[in-house]
């Protein structure tokens, strides 16, 4: 498949719109389009839609063309590989985790193997707003790990300040840029999250002494269901009768972390038929644990914290969004200012 998929960043700013191809031919398939903006999940918010062109090439066996008098529509023989591939794709495309329910090795479409990838931080941290389409292509044959070959450039990070102990400021060449650091590092720390849950290889440090938490009924079924991803993400817990646990090990993702109230605010959060957005449950942890571990406004930052929060925003797969579509970075061009100024 290939085909123009919207950045996350542009959608809902224009009209959606929505094309198919089967073999050449288009046609109306809802089914499809809905996996290709599932692939979205985590990217932009809940309610929006993309804008998204596909062009299918399956063999002619698999499809049946003659089920509607125009033409219109389609009948898979197998319709959920079909629609598995389409949100792999486009998932793909925008650099997302891969939505596969088990946690195999191609569960993240960077292979491990390929080490970081090359960081453009004018690429990554001020993307290009010429258009509001990614294209991308998904053809098996042409699915080698390029990136594997590409070296990442030493990254340059310019002069941070931070403002009103939320956000980052500095100058690049083309204009100013604005990062707000709680969904700077909950994206961080998500996409670090997402890795772990693959691998299982978290840091971990154990506690002198264990942590004892008492929970609801409804929290420890929260937990009951999310024990395994606790388990990859760094934390040892084990059941001390009733709804009690005890905590004999945190993961260490940053030096401010607070290892209880992250696992509290987690299963609060988890609690209940709270997912709006269809997360898978490994992804909806992730997101849910990023969010509650990450600095937060308010948090004053010191220049090396700033600096590397920075670089680890530009090293992600999308840095331009948290893990509930909103904006951690807001570029303004010389020209906006200029023009505010009244120099233009």
């Amino acid at each position: 498949m290939s085909g123009l998929v919207e950045r996350p960043g542009d959608v809902a700013t224009a009209g959606r719109r929505s094309y198919l191809s089967v073999n050449g031919r288009a046609i109306r398939d809802n089914g499809i389009i809905r996996a290709a903006e599932a692939a979205y999940r985590s990217a932009i918010p809940t309610g929006t839609r993309p804008t998204v062109l596909l062009e299918l090439v399956v063999p002619a066996d698999v499809v049946d063309v003659n089920v509607h008098p125009t033409k219109a529509e389609v009948r898979f023989r197998e319709r959920w590989p079909i629609e598995r591939a389409v949100e792999h794709a486009v998932r793909r495309a925008l650099g997302l985790p891969s939505a596969a329910a088990g946690l195999g090795p191609r569960s993240w479409p960077l292979a491990a193997e390929s080490g970081p990838m090359p960081v453009d931080v004018e690429a990554l941290l001020a993307p290009s707003v010429s258009s509001s389409l990614g294209a991308f292509s998904d053809d098996a044959e042409q699915s080698g790990e390029q990136s594997a070959e590409r070296e990442a450039p030493e990254l340059h990070i310019p002069p941070l300040v931070q403002l009103r102990r939320t956000y980052l400021l500095c100058e690049l060449d083309d204009g100013v840029l604005l990062i707000d650091q709680h969904s700077a590092h909950e994206r961080v720390l998500y996409e670090r999250f997402m890795t772990a849950l693959e691998r299982g290889d978290a840091p971990s440090q154990r506690l002198l002494f264990p942590l004892t938490l008492h929970l609801g009924p409804a929290e420890g079924e929260a937990f009951e269901q999310h024990r395994e991803f606790f388990g990859r993400l760094g934390y040892e817990i084990e059941e001390f009768g009733g709804h009690t646990l005890l905590v004999n090990a945190v993961p260490v993702p940053h030096p401010r972390f607070d290892a209880e109230r992250c696992l509290r605010d987690s299963l609060d959060a988890l609690t209940g038929d709270r997912d709006a957005a269809g997360l898978a449950r490994h992804e909806r942890l992730a997101a849910t644990v990023a969010c509650k571990a990450a600095i937060k406004a308010g948090d004053e930052l010191a220049l090396g914290e700033m600096k590397a929060l920075y670089a680890a925003l530009a090293a992600t797969t999308l840095p331009a969004h948290d893990v509930h579509g909103r904006s951690t970075i807001v570029r303004l061009p010389w020209d906006e200012l200029e023009r505010r100024f009244g120099r233009r």
